[in-house]
């Protein structure tokens, strides 16, 4: 029976057990350096901050509570990605510190290190170290010593060295992993409750029961925390563990009730085996019986057969000697034929005479036909050769090639002179159209060159006009400067640039870019190329009516151009004249172009003509000659047709007389081969037959042989009198009747011991206990040939192979019924003696569980009631602390159902209310407003905490508390939780912005302010620190690390620490 658990409410403390938090040591967490915290005992620690710009954010407060959470098995850690990844990012980040510094690297590993220890007994204390590690998979390593274990040196550097020592030397007691730490060193309950926004990542996200600003949580959840806060996931637990308890005794139960059914049922199908098997052996009896008549009736149908077969055998033997001399007459008659190799050679000459004669008649008749042809396309030709001959009559063909080749010769100089002319027009117009658009002239291409670059520029010629007087003399002038070109001074350098191109160019430049393309100039008035002419003119002189002349250079120029050289009016009308004659030159070498095609064509057909003169008398001597043979042909072509008719009739007679005989002869092989063959009356019929039916005989003597032994007759006539006398029929149906029936009695006997007569049949023989000794092949052997046997009572062909003794075919069921129905009635005794046994262990068995039935529900009661004064405790307390702030009172109701499964415990719920006076109950699902939430929450999870059976040391954190209540509600329950703290030596830590201290340090124990005075700085500066009272032995333990990385000059005693203070409302800074 199982031993029951008082019901006693005993927690597991752990190693660290009530000792509360005293110190905190970080070391490349975050940007915090490495000078230790001290706690205060029991009350508020105030953590505010001071970044580098207004206000607190940036200085570190959530990696601190972080840290100090995560190291107290703070259970909101466990989030989706676990707790190694989360607190991967506690450490130091190059990044989320904002410094380019290399040596400010990521920390590859960081180090949390607390000491815990009672007030009055330092050298009981213990110290927990926490490694978090960057890039490991383990990433949380827990390790612990007794005694007060933090480190010091002189700088950051230092200290982490020192730390890793340390790390490496703590070795006494055996390691923790991420899973096991917190309750190892807490126990079970939680030593730690906190509402941090976001553990190490945002993706951790806080969703325990201080998740301030959070929506309300489901009935189970809540009433899960709340168990979980209060310690009593143990009661949980052990209710569990008596409802399997209890389950696994009504299941012993079942299972022994089970047990007995079967045996029961086993028992009963033995007592129906024995019954069956008794069956079996009086069927088997019937069935031999049976047998023994139709092996009677067999042998005396078999002797019957055997006689009948005799007289069949002589009747046959006259029918085949008939036979045989029907065939002999006609093998006669085929023997008087002729040969049929004299008849195939007679009728192979007649059919080679016949072939020869036709194709002689086809040979004639094809060349008749082909020269008919011939003389068709032969008088055609030379209609076509006079036709042509006529064109050019008397002409030789020399004359006319002569003539082709003069025709062609004048044809190719016309088209000559066509092209020539073409190509003269197309360049005339290009001239035209160039001088038409200004660009014509020597200047021509350089004007084009500049106007591609889009410069404005003019040819001197065309910008300079003349009198008719002065023309002679000055075009005489200008002729060397015919090619210059005029731009304006602005184009100046990209005309060089361009000009370089086109080498021995002049390039005057002008101002006026404007007048360019519109402005001329004439010698002796002002203008464009005012200073050109003038020089021009200076330099030289008129020499007689056209000539000029230059002294300095003794050059002479002649002028008195026929198409004036400046006038491109008159350049453009010359080429115009030009262009009206060339294209009057292109009209006359086109005709002459049509005229050489005329005379080429004139030649060429006389030329086809003298050709066709020479052909033709060709022609008319080969008609001749064709004339002649046609007219020969026809009488050869009358004897051919009279010799191949002749030999046709001399083959078709040689065909008939050969197909007759052969005709004959095979209808006489037919009728002997049909004489011969195995058809019905034939000869080889009746010696298949006679075969047969001698084979018969044979057979049916040993058949006859077969039955008798069988049947163990000696007098065949004996046995025909006992049918005849006993009124059976002698026939193969009555024989067939009595084998059927000892088949079917012999089915039944074999059918009570197999059970059924289904197609899956199973073999009804002693149960296991019963089972008398062989091996395992000797039961299926049994088995197998009876199964055997039971087959071929119901095979059809079985009739075939049964002519044997009826002990041979029973053998198998009557071996089986001998080796299994050994005991039967021993066994039989037996199986009634033990069920009378059975049923007395059964009733006290049941009386047994009724009695742990009863004792077990009485365990279950008192857990639930554990749990159940649990919730009012908690009831109590924190209607305690919310009238305490000035709140409404709360109904916590809770309530559990169980799940009907004993993996799971019960299923606890709370469903709060707010009890307003005189006013309707106020459901938790519908919050009068987030404050009173929040309120509900922190002071639900406080009154948790201290339901539990030892609450001191334990911890409650608060992030952003100002954030989340406004000043007044902040006020009292900062209030409230510093009694409760004091009263029941809780640790509460309180992270607010410098804009609710005031509100909350009045009311602390001791207020911790983190600094990062600059964005620039990659560590924090020391904590300002400002501490209540404190003891003095512990002050003296703690204070060289309290210290640690503080300017030269800062107390380094007890008397002039920050801790030997009370701090107050404003206090600042009291350590820098």
């Amino acid at each position: 029976m199982t031993v029951p658990t008082l019901p006693i409410d005993v927690e597991d403390l752990g190693i660290v057990g009530p000792r509360p938090l005293r110190a905190l040591q970080l070391v490349r967490i975050g940007r915090h350096t490495s000078t230790a915290m001290l706690i205060p005992r029991d009350g508020i620690w105030v953590v505010s901050g001071r970044g580098p710009e207004t206000g607190s954010n940036g200085a570190g407060k959530t990696v601190l509570l972080g840290a100090m959470s995560l190291h107290n098995g703070d259970p909101q850690w466990r989030g989706d990605n676990g707790v190694g990844p989360s607190a991967a990012r506690l450490l130091f980040d190059h990044n989320r510190a904002r410094v380019g510094d290399v040596r400010y690297a990521d920390a590859p590993h960081g180090y949390i290190a607390g000491v815990y220890l009672h007030p009055d007994r330092l050298d009981d204390a213990v110290t927990v170290w926490m490694r978090i590690e960057r890039h490991s998979s383990t990433y949380i390593q827990v390790r612990w010593s007794r005694g007060i274990l933090l480190v010091e040196g002189d700088s950051e550097e230092a200290r982490v060295a020192r730390a890793n020592h340390v790390w490496s030397n703590l070795r006494e007691n055996e390691p923790l992993t991420v899973t096991t730490y917190a309750e190892r060193l807490f126990g079970k309950t939680p030593r730690c409750v906190a509402y941090i926004r976001a553990r190490g990542s945002e993706e951790n996200q806080d969703r325990g029961l201080l998740a301030l600003g959070q929506r309300p949580f489901r009935p189970k959840d809540l009433a899960t925390q709340v168990i979980t806060l209060a310690g009593k996931l143990q009661a949980v637990e052990n209710e569990r563990k008596f409802r399997q308890d209890l389950d696994a005794s009504e299941s012993q139960l079942a299972s022994k009730k089970a047990d007995h059914q079967f045996q029961y049922q086993r028992e009963e199908q033995e007592l129906r085996d024995i019954g069956a098997r008794r069956t079996s052996r009086k069927l088997l009896q019937n069935a031999a019986e049976s047998w023994q008549l139709y092996l009677t009736l067999g042998t005396l149908v078999a002797n019957s057969n055997s006689e009948d077969l005799a007289h069949k055998i002589t009747k046959l033997e006259s029918d085949i000697n008939d036979k045989k001399q029907e065939i002999a007459n006609a093998e006669g008659e085929l023997s008087n034929l002729p040969s049929r190799e004299d008849l195939f050679r007679e009728l192979d000459n007649a059919r080679k005479t016949h072939g020869a004669a036709e194709r002689a008649k086809e040979d004639l008749l094809k060349e008749s036909g082909s020269i008919a042809t011939k003389l068709t396309g032969c008088e055609e030709k030379i209609r076509n050769l006079r036709k042509a001959a006529a064109l050019a009559p008397g002409l030789s063909v020399p004359d006319a090639e002569l003539k082709l080749d003069e025709a062609r010769r004048a044809g190719r100089t016309a088209d000559r002179q066509a092209e020539r002319v073409q190509e003269s027009i197309e360049n005339a117009g290009l001239r035209f159209e160039e001088l038409r658009a200004g660009r014509g002239g020597p200047a021509g291409p350089a004007l084009s060159a500049l106007g591609a670059e889009h410069i404005a520029a003019v040819s001197v010629i065309d910008v300079v006009t003349l009198d008719d007087d002065a023309r002679a003399h000055w075009e005489a002038r200008l002729s060397p400067y015919a090619n210059a070109v005029v731009v304006a001074r602005a184009d100046h350098q990209r005309a060089r640039a361009v000009l370089a191109d086109h080498p021995g160019t002049p390039l005057l430049v002008v101002g006026d870019k404007e007048n360019l393309v519109t402005a001329k100039a004439q010698p002796g008035e002002d203008g464009i190329l005012t200073r050109f002419l003038q020089e021009l003119e200076r330099r030289t002189r008129a020499d007689g009516p056209d000539w000029i002349t230059d002294p300095g250079l003794a050059l002479e120029i002649p002028g008195g151009y026929d198409i004036p050289l400046t006038d491109r009016q008159a350049a453009v009308q010359a080429v115009e004249k030009e262009l009206a004659g060339l294209k009057a030159e292109l009209e006359v070498a086109e005709q002459a172009q049509r005229e050489a095609e005329e005379r080429l064509t004139t030649a060429t057909n006389q030329l086809t003509a003298a050709k066709a003169t020479v052909e033709l008398a060709v022609a008319e001597a080969e008609l001749d000659a064709l004339q002649s043979r046609e007219r020969e042909l026809a009488g050869l072509v009358d004897e051919a047709k009279e010799r191949e008719s002749s030999a046709a009739d001399v083959s078709r007679d040689a065909d008939d007389k050969y197909k007759n005989v052969d005709k004959e002869r095979r209808e006489l092989g037919a009728k002997i081969r049909q004489l011969r063959s195995d058809q019905t009356g034939c000869l080889g019929e009746l010696l298949e037959r006679v075969a047969v039916v001698r084979e018969q005989g044979r057979i049916q003597k040993g058949v006859v042989d077969r039955w008798r032994q069988a049947a163990e007759l000696a007098d065949l006539r004996r046995a025909s009198l006992d049918i005849a006398n006993a009124a059976i029929t002698l026939d193969d149906s009555t024989r067939d009747a009595y084998f059927h029936e000892a088949r079917s009695v012999l089915r039944q006997a074999i059918e009570a011991v197999l059970g059924n007569t289904s197609d899956s049949l199973r073999v009804a023989g002693p149960s296991a206990d019963s089972v008398p000794a062989g091996s395992d092949e000797l039961h299926a052997g049994l088995n197998s040939r009876l199964h055997t046997l039971h087959k071929w009572c119901d095979d059809s062909r079985a009739l075939t192979e049964s002519v044997r003794p009826f002990d041979g075919v029973s053998r198998p069921l009557r071996a089986w019924l001998d080796w299994y129905g050994v005991e039967d009635d021993v066994r039989e005794e037996q199986i009634l003696a033990n069920r009378k046994k059975n049923e007395r262990e059964i009733e006290a068995a049941e009386t047994q569980t009724a009695e742990t039935r009863r004792w077990i529900n009485s365990l279950r009661d008192n857990q639930i009631a554990i749990i159940t004064q649990s919730f009012r405790d908690i009831e109590s307390k924190l209607n305690e602390l919310l009238a305490a702030v000035h709140r409404d009172p709360v109904s916590l109701r809770p309530r559990y159902s169980d799940l009907n499964d004993t993996s799971q415990p019960l299923r606890w719920e709370l469903h709060p209310q707010w009890l307003p006076p005189g006013a309707k109950p106020v459901e938790y699902s519908n919050p009068p407003n987030t404050a009173e939430l929040i309120i509900l929450h922190t002071l639900l999870a406080t009154a948790s905490l201290v339901a539990a059976t030892s609450p001191q040391g334990r911890m409650l954190i608060l992030d952003e508390s100002g954030n989340n209540l406004d000043g007044p509600n902040l006020t009292r329950v900062s209030a409230v939780l510093q009694q409760v703290a004091k009263r029941y030596g809780l640790t509460v830590v309180l992270a607010c912005q410098d804009l609710y201290t005031d509100r909350v340090a009045r009311h602390g124990a001791a207020m911790i302010q983190l600094l990062r005075p600059s964005p620039r700085d990659p560590l924090n500066a020391p904590p300002a620190v400002s501490h209540g009272d404190e003891e003095a032995a512990v002050l003296e333990a703690f204070l060289p690390y309290l210290n640690l990385g503080r300017p030269e000059g800062t107390a380094t005693s007890v008397e002039g620490s920050p801790y030997s203070g009370t701090p107050r409302r404003g206090d600042d800074v009291a350590v820098r």
